[in-house]
Order: structure tokens, then sequence, then C-alpha cells
């Protein structure tokens, strides 16, 4: 009601088309808060993966960063140097703090191994079997092994020599490096000690073989294998790979400890991880470049199929990366970002699965495409509501 110059009020009248654009108004309004979620709940920027090779033509997907731990809230890492992966958890080897922070597969720290017993550990691996955390430690010069879910001390592995002759009797001081656990749960220990070896011993420390050592020369091939400050060591069904760090190469054994072949590689190859066989391809190993600061894809024949990675210190960037290692199922990876003091998790993403495939998918790596599309549908509906509630309304014919 408002009053008239009499004195006496006068009722205002709301008419059908009033009515119509406010409702039309407040529909355009919810549209373009609607709009306006979506866009804050769009996921971060990730930049394009740079590669040096198309590894997306030649295995039919791409990784993609997903994101890095800790998280803020989170005490930060000071020297991950080693990362390895288990069911539902993620080990870290913090050198600097050293202990093993143990992790769950979205990043949330859960539990902390080898406080007040590891001096500077440096790899780490898992018999999945017998639920057993080996850890290399340069400055005790041994290896400890942790029960993987409880983190109670087991015990250390040390070398044992053998009553076969055909096996290396040497069971010296060590110093041991790189280390992975084959399947049958022996274990594979590089020795960068006075004698630059690799060690394959049974879960007792009973030393099974030495590849690269004094027993080079006697090995089946006959082949003799000078190493050099062994690094990484990966174990695959039937094959061994040595980064053989200061030849700048990859020496591949077979199971047998025979000589196989030599990767030259222009890289410091750190840490390495195969990936299962996929319907895309098969024999595929991801290795940590600590001199180009990325992520190496290759072949079995050492061939670089892509990198992804970088130098730099923004999401998906590295700094001297020492390790990576990928889930039971090879669709996620974890690398140890040790100059950055993080973790990175990167995953693959099939390229027709990508929202626009091809140039466009690689574009949108981070999957903000359908968000910023569903926004923008939004806002454009929101627009048109405001044209239609200001339209000029026509006059029906009286009749």
């Amino acid at each position: 009601m408002e009053p008239t110059r009499s004195g006496t009020t006068r009722k205002r009248v709301i008419t059908a088309a009033q009515r119509r654009a406010r409702w039309l108004l407040g529909g355009a309004v919810a549209l373009f808060v609607a709009a306006g979620v979506i866009l804050v709940l769009m996921p971060p920027v990730s930049r394009p993966v740079p590669a040096v090779g198309d590894v997306g033509a030649a295995l039919g997907r791409y990784p993609q960063f997903e994101f890095a731990f800790p998280s803020e809230s989170t005490p930060p890492l000071e020297r991950p140097v080693g990362v390895v992966a288990g069911p539902g958890r993620v080990y870290v080897v913090d050198s600097q703090a050293r202990v093993i922070r143990v992790f769950d597969n979205r990043g949330a720290e859960s539990s902390v191994i080898g406080s007040g017993t590891l001096g500077i550990p440096v790899y780490a691996a898992r018999d999945d079997a017998r639920g057993v955390l080996y850890v290399t430690d340069r400055e005790h010069k041994t290896v400890f092994m942790f029960d993987d879910t409880k983190g109670t001390l087991l015990g250390e592995l040390t070398p044992k020599s053998s009553e076969d002759d055909t096996r290396s009797a040497e069971s010296t001081a060590w110093a041991p490096l790189g280390i992975d656990v084959a399947e049958d749960g022996t274990v594979w220990v590089s020795d960068v000690e006075s004698r630059h070896r690799v060690l394959e011993l049974e879960s007792d420390g009973t030393v099974v073989r030495e590849i690269g050592g004094a027993k080079a020369a006697e090995e089946a091939t006959g082949v003799a294998v000078v190493l050099d400050y062994p690094n990484g060591v990966a174990v695959s069904e039937d094959e061994v790979w040595v980064s053989d760090s200061n030849n700048r190469r990859i020496v591949v054994f077979g199971r047998d400890g025979g000589f196989r072949r030599v990767l030259q590689v222009d890289a410091l190859a750190r840490g390495m991880a195969f990936l299962p066989p996929s319907a895309e391809a098969s024999g595929l190993v991801v290795v940590a470049d600590a001199l180009a600061q990325d992520i190496a894809v290759w072949d079995q024949a050492g061939t670089v199929l892509g990198r992804f990675g970088g130098p730099g210190t923004g999401d998906g960037e590295l700094s001297f990366p020492n390790d990576i290692a990928a889930d039971s199922s090879g669709e996620r990876l974890y690398v140890a970002d040790t100059g950055n003091k993080r973790v990175q998790v990167w995953t693959w993403v099939d390229a027709d699965k990508l929202p626009s495939g091809g140039v466009a998918g690689q574009a949108d790596a981070s999957g903000r495409l359908p968000f910023i599309v569903m926004s923008i549908v939004l806002a454009l509906l929101g627009a048109g509501l405001i044209v239609v509630a200001f339209a000029p309304q026509s006059k029906r014919p009286r009749s």
C-alpha cells in the first residue's frame, strides 16, 4: 500500500508480466550461482605434459599429474629419497628425518616406521607375501627388516656364505644401496663398498649369486661386467635391471645372473619401476632421471617413448627425483620428488577417455574442460532468462 495525495492508500498491483519477469530473473541468478559453484569445484590447472617422444601415440594414453603430498596441514618431508607402493599404503624413505613415513593412497599420513633405529635410510622394498619392508641404511651399512603394517623391527638382513661353491662365498662388510624383492621372495641388493656388485639373497641372507663383482667373469655367459656405483635395482619376472650410475647406463641381467644387454642412456637413472603388461603395451619401465629432472618411459630395449615432469617447483614439475614406484595395477605412479621435498602422484589417462581426445585432450590433462563447458552453458541460460524477462510482451488481441 502507498499513500495518495488525499491521504488514502492505493494498492500496488503486480501484473502477471511482472511476476513472470521476477521468476525469470530469480532463475537467472540461480543459474549464475550454479555456474560459479562449478568453477569453484573445478580441478586446479595442470600444465600440459612435456614429452620428447610421443608417448600418447605409442601407448594410446597419457600420464597426468594428480596431486602431491604431504599436504600443507601435515609436517613436511625433509629429504624423500625412496618410495614404495603397497595395498592402500605408500612408504616414503625420508633420509634426513631418519624414518619411513607411511601415507595412505590419498596422501594422508598414518604412521612412522624406524624412528630411533634408522641412520641414513635410502631405498626400500616390500615382500608382499611375507609382509616385510626392507630398508637399506647407508650409515649402519645394513638392511633393516620391518613388519610393513605394524612397523615393528624384525631384524637385519646380512649376506651369509653359501656351502654351494657355485654361489658367492663372500660375506664380508658391505654397503647396501638399491634394493628390490622378487616374487619368489629373494632380495636383490646393490653393494657399493669396495666391490661394486649386486647380490641375490634368500630371505635369511644366504647368498644365491653375485653379479658385477668378483664372480662376474665366471658367470654362464662368460661376460665380465664392471659396475661403478650401482644405484637402483629393479626386478621383473625374468630380468634384473641395474642402474650403473657412474657409467651412465642400465645393465640388464637375467634372473639367472647372466648378462643380457647394456642400455647406454644419456641419463642419471635412479629409481626404476616395471609396469604390468596392458592392452596398449607390454614391457614398459618408468625411470626417475635425476639429471634431466623428469620421468622417462622406456620399452624393454631402452627406447625412450616419452618423458613427463621436467624441472621446476610447480604441479607436475620435479627437482632431482630419486625414486619412482607403481601400484600393483601400474595405473598410479609415485615419484620421490627429492628437491621439492614431496611425493608426486601421477595416473594414466586413456586418450579415448579424455574430454576431447587428441591435442585438445592433452591440453585438458587436468580435467577442467567439462567444468568450464557446464559453467558456460549455465551462464548462457541465465543470460537468456534475463533477455526474456526484459523483452516487451506482445498484447493479445481482444475477442
